[in-house]
Protein backbone atom coordinates (compact mmCIF):
# COMPACT_ATOMS: atom_id res chain seq x y z
CA UNK A 1 0.00 0.00 0.00
CA UNK A 2 2.69 2.47 0.85
CA UNK A 3 4.73 1.34 -2.20
CA UNK A 4 1.60 2.26 -4.62
CA UNK A 5 1.01 5.49 -2.58
CA UNK A 6 4.43 6.58 -3.26
CA UNK A 7 4.47 5.64 -7.17
CA UNK A 8 1.09 7.44 -7.43
CA UNK A 9 2.81 10.90 -5.65
CA UNK A 10 5.76 10.58 -7.71
CA UNK A 11 3.65 10.22 -10.94
CA UNK A 12 1.59 13.51 -10.26
CA UNK A 13 5.00 15.37 -9.02
CA UNK A 14 6.38 14.66 -12.96
CA UNK A 15 3.23 15.19 -14.31
CA UNK A 16 3.13 18.99 -12.19
CA UNK A 17 6.45 19.80 -13.20
CA UNK A 18 6.46 18.98 -17.40
CA UNK A 19 3.24 21.28 -17.18
CA UNK A 20 4.98 23.36 -15.71
CA UNK A 21 8.47 23.39 -17.90
CA UNK A 22 5.91 23.15 -20.68
CA UNK A 23 4.31 26.90 -19.59
CA UNK A 24 8.08 28.16 -18.88
CA UNK A 25 8.89 27.23 -22.63
CA UNK A 26 5.74 29.29 -23.58
CA UNK A 27 6.79 32.63 -21.64
CA UNK A 28 7.95 35.35 -23.75
CA UNK A 29 7.40 33.00 -27.17
CA UNK A 30 5.86 35.94 -29.79
CA UNK A 31 4.72 32.58 -31.92
CA UNK A 32 2.36 31.10 -29.13
CA UNK A 33 -0.49 33.54 -29.47
CA UNK A 34 -1.57 33.04 -25.66
CA UNK A 35 1.78 34.21 -24.52
CA UNK A 36 1.99 37.42 -22.64
CA UNK A 37 5.11 39.16 -24.86
CA UNK A 38 6.45 42.58 -24.84
CA UNK A 39 5.55 45.62 -27.11
CA UNK A 40 8.45 45.88 -30.27
CA UNK A 41 10.46 49.01 -30.00
CA UNK A 42 8.39 51.80 -31.64
CA UNK A 43 5.56 50.96 -31.01
CA UNK A 44 2.61 53.52 -30.72
CA UNK A 45 -0.95 53.60 -28.77
CA UNK A 46 -3.92 56.17 -29.62
CA UNK A 47 -7.09 56.34 -29.36
CA UNK A 48 -8.74 56.23 -32.42
CA UNK A 49 -12.34 57.97 -32.86
CA UNK A 50 -14.39 56.32 -35.69
CA UNK A 51 -16.66 59.39 -36.81
CA UNK A 52 -19.80 58.60 -34.78
CA UNK A 53 -19.05 60.92 -32.54
CA UNK A 54 -16.85 63.49 -33.07
CA UNK A 55 -13.93 63.73 -36.03
CA UNK A 56 -12.34 60.39 -37.70
CA UNK A 57 -9.07 60.04 -36.65
CA UNK A 58 -6.62 59.62 -39.21
CA UNK A 59 -3.18 57.67 -38.97
CA UNK A 60 -0.33 58.13 -40.59
CA UNK A 61 2.11 55.39 -40.03
CA UNK A 62 6.27 56.23 -40.52
CA UNK A 63 7.07 55.11 -44.12
CA UNK A 64 3.32 54.84 -45.13
CA UNK A 65 1.65 56.36 -47.80
CA UNK A 66 -1.19 57.51 -46.84
CA UNK A 67 -3.05 57.13 -43.59
CA UNK A 68 -5.84 54.78 -42.54
CA UNK A 69 -8.78 55.25 -40.38
CA UNK A 70 -11.85 53.06 -38.17
CA UNK A 71 -15.16 53.66 -40.34
CA UNK A 72 -18.34 54.48 -38.92
CA UNK A 73 -19.12 50.58 -38.86
CA UNK A 74 -16.23 49.74 -36.91
CA UNK A 75 -14.10 47.95 -39.92
CA UNK A 76 -10.31 49.70 -40.66
CA UNK A 77 -10.00 51.47 -43.98
CA UNK A 78 -6.90 53.07 -45.44
CA UNK A 79 -8.05 57.19 -46.66
CA UNK A 80 -7.86 56.39 -49.87
CA UNK A 81 -9.37 52.84 -49.62
CA UNK A 82 -7.38 51.59 -53.00
CA UNK A 83 -3.96 52.14 -51.59
CA UNK A 84 -4.26 49.68 -48.55
CA UNK A 85 -4.90 46.73 -47.41
CA UNK A 86 -5.79 44.45 -44.35
CA UNK A 87 -5.60 40.79 -43.05
CA UNK A 88 -6.76 39.77 -39.29
CA UNK A 89 -4.21 37.63 -37.65
CA UNK A 90 -6.84 36.73 -35.05
CA UNK A 91 -6.70 36.84 -31.04
CA UNK A 92 -3.71 37.68 -29.99
CA UNK A 93 -2.10 38.66 -26.16
CA UNK A 94 -0.80 41.72 -28.01
CA UNK A 95 1.03 43.68 -30.41
CA UNK A 96 4.77 41.24 -29.98
CA UNK A 97 2.62 37.99 -30.80
CA UNK A 98 1.94 39.78 -34.56
CA UNK A 99 5.25 37.98 -36.30
CA UNK A 100 4.68 37.26 -39.72
CA UNK A 101 2.74 38.73 -43.02
CA UNK A 102 -0.03 36.70 -44.02
CA UNK A 103 0.46 35.46 -48.25
CA UNK A 104 -3.52 35.40 -48.17
CA UNK A 105 -6.24 37.17 -46.86
CA UNK A 106 -5.98 40.15 -47.39
CA UNK A 107 -8.79 42.81 -47.83
CA UNK A 108 -9.37 46.81 -48.20
CA UNK A 109 -11.49 46.77 -45.08
CA UNK A 110 -11.39 44.47 -41.97
CA UNK A 111 -13.85 44.56 -38.80
CA UNK A 112 -11.99 46.07 -35.45
CA UNK A 113 -12.36 43.55 -33.02
CA UNK A 114 -10.82 44.25 -29.56
CA UNK A 115 -7.47 41.56 -28.58
CA UNK A 116 -7.73 41.21 -32.09
CA UNK A 117 -4.19 41.53 -34.26
CA UNK A 118 -3.78 42.82 -37.68
CA UNK A 119 -1.51 43.05 -40.50
CA UNK A 120 -1.74 46.78 -42.59
CA UNK A 121 -0.43 47.47 -46.28
CA UNK A 122 -0.20 50.99 -47.81
CA UNK A 123 1.06 50.91 -50.95
CA UNK A 124 1.62 54.18 -53.71
CA UNK A 125 4.27 56.42 -54.85
CA UNK A 126 6.32 58.69 -53.44
CA UNK A 127 7.16 60.42 -56.04
CA UNK A 128 7.18 59.66 -60.20
CA UNK A 129 10.61 57.94 -59.92
CA UNK A 130 9.77 55.77 -56.62
CA UNK A 131 6.48 53.95 -55.29
CA UNK A 132 6.40 50.76 -53.19
CA UNK A 133 4.57 49.13 -50.61
CA UNK A 134 5.36 49.22 -46.41
CA UNK A 135 3.86 46.94 -43.72
CA UNK A 136 2.57 47.41 -40.28
CA UNK A 137 1.44 45.70 -37.21
CA UNK A 138 -1.56 46.36 -35.31
CA UNK A 139 -3.34 45.65 -31.95
CA UNK A 140 -6.62 46.22 -31.01
CA UNK A 141 -6.73 47.11 -27.39
CA UNK A 142 -10.18 47.78 -26.48
CA UNK A 143 -13.42 49.69 -28.29
CA UNK A 144 -14.19 53.28 -26.66
CA UNK A 145 -17.44 54.05 -25.69
CA UNK A 146 -19.65 56.56 -25.34
CA UNK A 147 -21.81 57.98 -22.02
CA UNK A 148 -24.64 56.34 -23.43
CA UNK A 149 -22.47 52.99 -24.75
CA UNK A 150 -22.72 53.55 -28.52
CA UNK A 151 -19.20 52.36 -29.63
CA UNK A 152 -17.13 55.52 -31.21
CA UNK A 153 -13.78 53.78 -31.79
CA UNK A 154 -11.28 52.16 -30.28
CA UNK A 155 -7.62 52.07 -28.12
CA UNK A 156 -5.11 50.92 -30.89
CA UNK A 157 -1.56 50.06 -30.58
CA UNK A 158 0.39 50.10 -33.90
CA UNK A 159 4.28 49.38 -35.34
CA UNK A 160 5.43 50.74 -38.40
CA UNK A 161 7.20 50.03 -40.46
CA UNK A 162 7.07 46.13 -39.83
CA UNK A 163 10.36 44.20 -41.10
CA UNK A 164 9.92 40.71 -41.90
CA UNK A 165 13.01 38.96 -43.59
CA UNK A 166 11.70 37.12 -46.92
CA UNK A 167 12.42 32.99 -46.70
CA UNK A 168 13.09 33.70 -50.75
CA UNK A 169 16.63 33.69 -51.83
CA UNK A 170 15.86 36.21 -54.54
CA UNK A 171 13.20 38.37 -56.39
CA UNK A 172 11.83 36.38 -59.57
CA UNK A 173 9.66 39.39 -61.92
CA UNK A 174 7.37 38.52 -64.80
CA UNK A 175 9.64 40.28 -66.88
CA UNK A 176 13.43 41.69 -66.90
CA UNK A 177 13.61 43.18 -70.18
CA UNK A 178 10.82 45.65 -71.68
CA UNK A 179 10.61 47.27 -75.09
CA UNK A 180 8.20 49.95 -75.71
CA UNK A 181 7.46 52.56 -78.41
CA UNK A 182 8.13 55.92 -78.72
CA UNK A 183 4.66 57.17 -77.60
CA UNK A 184 3.82 57.31 -74.14
CA UNK A 185 1.12 56.72 -71.59
CA UNK A 186 0.67 52.92 -71.92
CA UNK A 187 0.86 50.74 -68.29
CA UNK A 188 3.37 48.13 -68.14
CA UNK A 189 2.70 45.58 -65.09
CA UNK A 190 4.79 43.99 -63.07
CA UNK A 191 4.86 41.03 -61.30
CA UNK A 192 6.87 39.69 -58.72
CA UNK A 193 7.60 37.42 -55.87
CA UNK A 194 7.66 37.67 -52.53
CA UNK A 195 5.60 40.17 -51.48
CA UNK A 196 5.46 39.40 -47.94
CA UNK A 197 7.79 41.99 -47.82
CA UNK A 198 8.48 45.67 -47.17
CA UNK A 199 9.30 47.00 -50.75
CA UNK A 200 10.36 49.61 -53.53
CA UNK A 201 10.80 50.10 -56.94
CA UNK A 202 12.90 53.06 -57.91
CA UNK A 203 13.65 54.61 -61.64
CA UNK A 204 16.07 56.00 -63.28
CA UNK A 205 15.16 58.72 -64.68
CA UNK A 206 12.23 61.17 -64.82
CA UNK A 207 10.81 60.14 -68.15
CA UNK A 208 9.97 56.51 -66.81
CA UNK A 209 7.48 56.55 -64.31
CA UNK A 210 6.03 54.44 -61.86
CA UNK A 211 3.69 53.36 -59.23
CA UNK A 212 2.03 50.67 -57.00
CA UNK A 213 -1.33 48.59 -58.52
CA UNK A 214 -1.03 45.49 -55.51
CA UNK A 215 0.69 44.32 -52.86
CA UNK A 216 3.12 42.19 -55.49
CA UNK A 217 2.75 44.62 -58.79
CA UNK A 218 3.52 47.99 -60.02
CA UNK A 219 3.43 49.40 -63.21
CA UNK A 220 5.21 51.85 -65.20
CA UNK A 221 4.68 54.13 -68.20
CA UNK A 222 6.49 56.38 -70.00
CA UNK A 223 6.69 60.33 -71.59
CA UNK A 224 6.70 60.75 -75.63
CA UNK A 225 10.16 60.04 -76.75
CA UNK A 226 10.63 62.30 -79.46
CA UNK A 227 14.34 62.05 -79.95
CA UNK A 228 16.60 58.79 -80.39
CA UNK A 229 16.04 55.50 -78.57
CA UNK A 230 16.77 55.65 -74.62
CA UNK A 231 16.76 53.34 -72.03
CA UNK A 232 16.10 53.15 -68.17
CA UNK A 233 16.58 51.09 -65.41
CA UNK A 234 13.71 50.26 -62.60
CA UNK A 235 15.45 48.52 -59.23
CA UNK A 236 12.84 46.63 -56.79
CA UNK A 237 14.24 46.22 -53.59
CA UNK A 238 13.80 44.22 -50.35
CA UNK A 239 15.14 43.81 -47.02
CA UNK A 240 17.35 41.04 -47.44
CA UNK A 241 17.55 40.01 -51.39
CA UNK A 242 19.23 41.18 -53.98
CA UNK A 243 18.41 44.22 -56.19
CA UNK A 244 16.53 43.00 -58.82
CA UNK A 245 16.59 45.27 -62.49
CA UNK A 246 14.53 45.11 -65.00
CA UNK A 247 15.55 47.31 -68.10
CA UNK A 248 13.09 49.26 -70.46
CA UNK A 249 13.93 50.52 -73.86
CA UNK A 250 12.16 53.12 -75.31
CA UNK A 251 12.12 53.47 -79.29
CA UNK A 252 12.65 56.79 -80.58
CA UNK A 253 10.28 58.69 -83.10
CA UNK A 254 13.03 59.67 -85.23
Amino acid sequence: MKKNFIFVLMSCFLATSALFISGCDDKDDPDNPTSSVSDPEGTILVSMRNGNNGGTTSITPDNCYNSFIIGKDDNFYGSWERNWKFVSIGKLKGLGNITKIPTSGWASQVAVIPEYGYVGASYGASSYRMAGTTYLRIYVMDYIESIGGGVIGADVKYQSPFHVKSEAKEITVSETVVNVSWKGGNPNTITFTPFNATWTVTSSTDWCRVDVTDLNSFYFWVLDNNGSSRSATLTIKMEGLPDKIITVTQAGRN
